[in-house]
């Protein structure tokens, strides 16, 4: 019995907050242990649904093409 075993899990409220460049929009649950927001780049506005323990640990500072260009201009990215 799949229900006997489950975790119950707590959730932080990220709603509203900034983390790096992600505004959180809001909650959209959770698969198996993790729970995932939607949220909105601030360098271009790229709304992307982003996982809880990323946001929270700081591995997920902005979205993939924001995180590109940046590295390409830090020159860490040769074209």
């Amino acid at each position: 019995m799949k229900g006997l075993n489950a975790v119950i899990m707590k959730r932080e409220p990220l709603e509203g907050r900034m983390i790096g460049f992600w505004k959180v929009i809001s909650y959209e649950g959770c698969d198996e242990k993790k729970s995932w927001y939607k949220c909105q780049c601030t360098g271009c506005g790229a709304i992307r649904m982003v996982r809880a323990d990323k946001l929270v640990s700081g591995r997920s500072k902005q979205c993939a093409d924001c995180s590109f260009s940046e590295r390409r201009r830090k020159g860490k990215i040769n074209d």
